[in-house]
C-alpha cells in the first residue's frame, strides 16, 4: 500500500513538472510567434518604403553619373539617324529631282489620310448597324443609339 502511495506521489510530482515545462514551452512559443509577427510587419513596412523610393538621407548615398551609359547610347543612336537624314536632304537638294520625290511623298501621305478617313466612316457605319441590330434583337439600348 505504501508503494502505491509513493508511486502516486511520484506521478503527481512528475505531472506537475510536466505541466510547468509545458507552460514554459507554451509561453516561449507565443513569444516567438509575436516576435515573428513583428518582424513580418517590419519587413512589410520596409518593402513598402523601398517600393515608394523612400530612403534615409543620412545613410543613403546617391551616385550621379555625368556620363550615363544609357543616355550616351540614345544620343549616339539619334545622332546617327540625324546624320543619315541630313545626308538624304543633301542628296535631294543636290539632285534637283528631289522636288518631285517630295511631291510624290506628299501625294502618298494625302492618299493615306483619305484612306484612313474612309476606314473611319466605314467603321462608324458598321458600329451603328451593330448597335441597331442589338437594339432590335434585345430591345435594350445598352450603347448610345444615335
Amino acid at each position: 500500500m505504501n508503494a502505491l502511495l509513493e508511486q502516486k506521489k511520484a506521478d503527481a510530482l512528475e505531472h506537475e513538472r510536466l505541466l510547468e515545462k509545458f507552460g514554459k514551452l507554451k509561453t516561449a512559443l507565443l513569444g516567438e510567434r509575436e516576435k515573428a509577427g513583428l518582424a513580418e510587419d517590419r519587413a512589410n513596412h520596409a518593402e513598402a518604403l523601398a517600393g515608394k523610393g523612400c530612403y534615409n538621407n543620412e545613410k543613403t548615398q546617391v551616385l550621379h553619373l555625368n556620363k550615363n551609359p544609357l543616355a550616351l547610347a540614345i544620343r549616339e543612336k539619334h545622332a546617327s539617324e540625324l546624320a543619315s537624314l541630313n545626308d538624304v536632304i543633301c542628296v535631294l537638294r543636290a539632285g534637283g529631282g528631289g522636288g518631285e520625290d517630295v511631291a510624290i511623298e506628299k501625294k502618298k501621305d494625302i492618299d493615306a489620310q483619305k484612306y484612313h478617313q474612309r476606314l473611319k466612316e466605314s467603321f462608324r457605319e458598321q458600329i451603328s448597324l451593330f448597335r441597331e441590330a442589338i437594339y432590335l434583337l434585345t430591345g435594350v439600348c445598352k450603347y448610345v443609339c444615335v
